[in-house]
C-alpha cells in the first residue's frame, strides 16, 4: 500500500501500530464492505526529507507491507498505474482520505493537485 510517511516519521510508529482500512467511502458509517489489515513493514522513499520546507511533497511516499493482505473485491482494487510517467510540468492529482495538518482528523475525501 502506498502512503505518506509524514506522520510515522515526525511521530515515530513501528509498523504494528498502523492499522489500513480498505473499501471504505465514508468513515462515519460501515457498510460490510470494508477490510483492515495490519503494516508489517515500512519502506520509505530514500529521498523524502520530512524538514525540506512548509508544504513540500517532493519524495512524500512510502510503502506499507500488509498482513493479511486485502482480497479484490468490487469494493478493494488494486492501483492502476499508467503505462508512462506524465509530462514534465504536467498538473497530478492525487485523492485520498486525511489531512496535512494535525490534529484536524479526516474530514472527508480530498483531492490535490500539483503541477
Amino acid at each position: 500500500m502506498t502512503t505518506s510517511p509524514t506522520c510515522p516519521l515526525t511521530c515515530p510508529l513501528s509498523p504494528s501500530h498502523i492499522q489500513v482500512r480498505a473499501g471504505e467511502h465514508n468513515l462515519a458509517e460501515m457498510t460490510g464492505q470494508e477490510q483492515f489489515s495490519m503494516a508489517v513493514d515500512m519502506i520509505v522513499h530514500p529521498n523524502f526529507d520530512p524538514g525540506d520546507g512548509e508544504g513540500s511533497y517532493a519524495h512524500d511516499l512510502m510503502l506499507l507491507r500488509l498482513d493479511p493482505p486485502f482480497e479484490v473485491t468490487p469494493y478493494v482494487q488494486p492501483l492502476a498505474l499508467p503505462r508512462s510517467p506524465p509530462a514534465s510540468g504536467a498538473t497530478c492529482t492525487v485523492m485520498g482520505w486525511g489531512t496535512t495538518t494535525s490534529p484536524q482528523g479526516m474530514e472527508g475525501p480530498r483531492s490535490s493537485g500539483w503541477g
